[in-house]
């Protein structure tokens, strides 16, 4: 390869904390994000509209790039949120800036790629309950899409612009009560706002490793089974004890807590291979987070690069 990544030996977890922390992490021989390896391990739909968690596994990583890739996905990667919320009426019991900020919070079918930064999106908000002794509900389906408006400027959508969700539940009214309301969206990150951020989380961990030492194990292999919370270990018709599912390990250290067990297991992590999750709240899939999160990582080492030549250029 053209820039071979030497990490440092696996993380010992012990009984009482991770030994030989210093060595993780460490790169000789250069880095070069080209030698990253991805694999798609798991993938899980919540709704019908694309939303769900992602588990990627990075190999020959640092947890710089690793990190940079989650704090991109939180920060950076553009959506569409109710940014001003003008209200002309509002007799609820739930004041006006919680309203505004539960109205902020609600994610739209609206793809930023689409869009200009300067577009503008409003919708209308009008509801009153005048039956008797009927608690009636504001929906996010009740926010209306104001087209005379958002059209002026020629804009034609492919799907009509509405709430991705149409059963979060914003305010209560009683007979006599009423909201009117106008919010209007625009184009942020998560960075200048949580609301903006497409993902619910975004987060990784170290790929664990368990070895066990057979000739140990045999006396206490059905204790150290039934004292792991996460099924890692299994009981072959041999009676031998094996790691089956090392990658649910969360590094509890139930399985070598008693004394002598450290002895039996091996609990490690290896500090160039991680697990990635991603749970996307819908407005973006979770596999195009990952995609734009890249590409966006690849731009900001094409400008630092440039940048560093340009003041080595200056120097000489």
């Amino acid at each position: 390869p053209r820039a071979a990544v030497a990490m440092a030996d696996r993380v010992r977890v012990r009984r009482e904390a991770p030994a030989e922390i210093h060595r993780s992490g460490v790169l000789t021989g250069g880095f070069d994000l080209n030698d990253v390896e991805f694999e798609v391990t798991e993938r899980k739909f919540f709704e019908e509209d694309g939303s769900g968690l992602l588990v990627v596994e990075i190999r020959n990583a640092d947890a710089a790039v690793v990190n940079a890739l989650r704090r991109i996905m939180i920060a950076e990667i553009p959506t569409l949120a109710a940014d001003v919320v003008g209200i002309m009426a509002n007799s609820s019991v739930i004041a006006d800036e919680i309203l505004a900020h539960r109205i902020g919070l609600v994610p739209f079918n609206i793809d930023p790629l689409t869009v200009r930064r300067t577009k503008r999106f409003h919708f209308d908000l009008y509801k009153r309950c005048t039956e008797v002794g009927v608690d009636d509900k504001i929906m996010s389906s009740d926010l209306k899409w104001v087209e005379d408006v958002d059209c002026e400027d020629g804009y034609k959508p492919t799907i009509r612009p509405a709430p991705l969700h149409d059963n979060i539940l914003l305010a209560k009214l009683i007979p006599g009560q009423e909201v009117l309301l106008r919010a209007q969206l625009r184009k942020g990150e998560g960075k200048d706002h949580a609301k903006f951020s497409p993902v619910a989380t975004a987060s990784y961990r170290l790929m664990p490793h368990v070895e066990v030492d057979q000739e140990k194990a045999a006396p206490f292999a059905s204790e150290i089974k039934a004292a792991c919370p996460r099924d890692v270990f299994d009981i072959e018709d041999s009676g031998k004890l094996i790691a089956t599912n090392p990658r649910n390990c969360t590094m509890c250290r139930e399985c070598i807590r008693p004394d002598g067990w450290n002895e039996i297991i091996t609990l490690e992590r290896d500090p160039s291979h991680y697990i990635f999750s991603i749970e996307s709240v819908g407005v973006i899939p979770p596999e195009e987070i990952f995609r734009r999160a890249l590409s966006k990582l690849k731009l900001k080492c094409i400008d630092l690069n440039r940048e560093v030549r340009e003041l080595l250029k200056g120097e000489n």
